[in-house]
């Protein structure tokens, strides 16, 4: 059994890291939120990825436990299945979606993705309108 979050230190030797490797979530940042990133460089996808990599790499040679969020986050899911509908709930209400037939399609989406670390993506990437096809014809956004 685990024991927990347990830091002691801010200097001491790292052992154990969680990251995430940049995807779709740094490709579908929208245009106004552009100036608020920090850093600018990072739209640049493959760039980024092979700087996180590395980053990786680096970590892992000096002994580091490197752990992803996202399938730490799918293996939760598939540990409780019940907590995957909460997941889904508490990611449309912090959504700011207020039309509801696009609320319906984004969690259309979701549902159907049955394996949990693909739905797990699908939602951290973001999800654009123009790909809700079965949406996108009716509201005329395509």
């Amino acid at each position: 059994m685990s024991k927990g979050l347990n830091v002691h230190s801010e200097i001491g030797k790292l052992k154990k890291v969680v990251l995430h490797r940049p995807g779709r979530d740094l490709v579908n940042v929208k245009a106004e939120e552009f100036e608020d990133v920090w850093i600018h460089d990072c739209f640049y996808l493959d760039v980024a990825q092979k700087e996180h990599d590395a980053f990786a790499d680096l970590l892992r040679s000096e002994g580091v436990e490197v752990l992803y969020m996202e399938k730490l986050v799918a293996e939760a899911l598939d540990a409780c299945p019940s907590a995957r509908a909460e997941f889904t709930d508490t990611f449309m209400a912090e959504s700011g979606i207020v039309n509801p037939l696009l609320e319906q399609a984004v969690r259309e989406k979701l549902d159907a993705i049955s394996d949990s670390y693909q739905f797990v993506l699908e939602a951290m990437g973001g999800i654009v309108i123009v790909t809700l096809s079965c949406l996108a014809s009716r509201l005329r956004l395509v």
